[in-house]
């Protein structure tokens, strides 16, 4: 004989049936039949009593079926991602001029020193600095003030400082800041988890891509967001055997390292319960993404200014969400940055005009990547007047 666990959610009660129990016992109480029509005192408070009981009940379901999609989520090792703050460096200057004037003593910078865009995203040092007497510059890191996507700024954007320092100096990132990201979705969780269960698929492309997705390098953050399994003989109708695996952290790189953990993750660790993903017997590699840069400018008329400063950034967070959709072998069109852009400012921008442009600055209506290339924001601009 055999037995299996049956997991019971209970319906929530509805406020009809709890209003009808409310007013069953105070006719049993008072053995009267009063008033108990629609609109009535005792009705109205009876219903709005159990409208609170229904929303409790609805909730509470909604929790347990929440644990139990939960529990499965951590069977794999996944777990919802919190929020992340971009990161960086900055170059203090003495001068902005092809030579700056050297410093006339030692110029300490101290940790947590504010640095901001013209656009006032803020960031602070990650360790205090000095320019040496005789020194016309130094670089040290920086992390965003606030976390999500909007810390991760162009390349020469963080020209101001806000702390006030004993000796005149600039400021200039020249590279831009990353790994900014958003507390995860739970689509996005769930599409992780998905990648975890496909993974499991006895060595087939799709299985291998989806065994790469969140492989990560230890004390770096950086960890693979896009995978592509390619097959050549199959693409290319050859008879040599093997693959390449493609890789993405996310802007468009993948360091030595993430490779190499990548090549760790499909190999497996012998003697260990830690199975590889790969076919055995079968020729493979691993290789970085190569990226396929274009830009962005938009421009349009604010129906009121002083909702500029937040359409402008809900036209950014268009822009970087359209990009961070695409995975390998897609197609980046500029009718759905539009529509993006036009559904997160409505309705108060007109005028709406938005450019794409691929790397040698020509404006087109889409732009196409191949197996191993996937679309990477570059640049983009956003004027709204």
């Amino acid at each position: 004989m055999s037995s299996s666990l049956t997991i019971t959610i209970p319906a929530p009660p509805t406020a009809t049936s709890t209003a009808a129990g409310i007013m069953s016992w105070m006719t049993g109480q008072s053995g009267v039949v009063t008033d108990y029509n629609t609109g009535s005192q005792i009705r109205t408070l009876a219903e709005s009593i159990g409208a609170v009981e229904e929303q409790d009940g609805v909730a509470g379901q909604a929790q347990a079926f929440q644990a139990l999609v939960y529990s499965a989520y951590s069977a794999f090792g996944i777990y919802p991602k919190t929020a992340s703050y971009a990161t960086g460096n900055i170059t203090f200057l003495t001068g902005t001029g092809a030579n700056p004037p050297v410093a006339t003593q030692n110029v300490s910078i101290p940790k947590n020193t504010i640095v901001q865009t013209t656009g006032g995203i803020s960031f602070q040092t990650t360790a205090a600095a000095t320019i040496p007497q005789g020194g016309t510059s130094v670089t040290v890191g920086i992390i965003a003030l606030t976390s999500g996507i909007t810390g991760n700024v162009n390349a020469n954007t963080i020209t101001n400082i806000v702390t006030g320092l004993s000796y005149t100096l600039f400021c200039n990132n020249y590279s831009a800041t990353s790994n900014g990201a958003a507390a995860e979705s739970p689509s996005a969780t769930f599409a992780r988890f998905t990648s975890a269960i496909a993974a499991i698929g006895l060595g087939t492309p799709v299985s291998i891509a989806n065994a790469c997705i969140g492989v990560s390098v230890s004390g770096t953050g950086e960890e693979v967001q896009y995978a592509n399994c390619f097959e050549p003989w199959a693409y290319y109708g050859t008879q040599t055997p093997g693959y390449t695996v493609y890789i993405d952290n996310g802007s468009g790189a993948a360091s030595y390292d993430l490779i190499s953990q990548v090549k760790s993750n499909l190999n497996g660790v012998q003697g260990t319960s830690t199975l590889g993903y790969r076919p055995a017997g079968v020729p493979y590699s691993v290789s970085g993404v190569t990226p396929v840069y274009s830009s962005v400018i938009v421009s349009g008329t604010s129906t009121n200014s002083n909702l500029n400063p937040a359409l402008t950034q809900n036209a950014v967070n268009a822009i970087q969400s359209t990009y961070a959709s695409l995975s390998f072998s897609q197609t980046l069109l500029l009718s759905e940055i539009i529509a993006e852009i036009a559904d997160s400012t409505a309705p108060y921008l007109t005028n709406l005009a938005v450019y794409l442009q691929n790397v040698s600055g020509v404006s087109v209506s889409g732009i196409t990547t191949l197996f191993n290339e996937r679309n990477i924001l570059q640049t983009y601009t956003v004027n709204i007047i």
